[in-house]
């Protein structure tokens, strides 16, 4: 078994308003001297998929033990059965790019798609 951190994607819906998604599948690599780029493994037609997509841009917020409930919460509530609204959370924007961020994560990306790749 490969354990790996949690992290939860943030998003713009297309109406203006966010969404957020729990994604275990996320790792750095090397691109150049110090630049990294984040990969991210997400698949299916849910809405966080979709939005960045449509977008080119999301956050990622790491999960820490105080945000489980939380990352529970988005991962069992799906975007197409209406706002993720039942529990409490603070959403802000971010500070380079216009993605939601979570204020209880201690680390966040703000990230630009640089490119995408279908594995079938």
């Amino acid at each position: 078994m490969c354990v790996q951190p949690s992290f939860i994607i943030g998003t713009n819906n297309e109406d203006g308003s966010y969404n957020f998604a729990p994604i275990t599948w996320v790792s750095v690599t090397s691109e150049k001297d110090n630049d990294y780029l984040l990969v991210i493994s997400m698949f299916g037609t849910k809405r966080t998929r979709q939005n960045v997509i449509r977008t080119g841009i999301f956050s990622v917020n790491l999960v820490s033990s105080d945000m489980l409930e939380l990352m529970d919460y988005f991962g069992t509530h799906h975007a197409k059965d209406g706002k993720k609204d039942k529990i409490l959370y603070n959403v802000c924007r971010g500070e380079i790019l216009d993605v939601p961020v979570l204020d209880s994560s201690r680390w966040v990306y703000e990230c630009e798609v640089d490119k995408s790749i279908e594995t079938g």
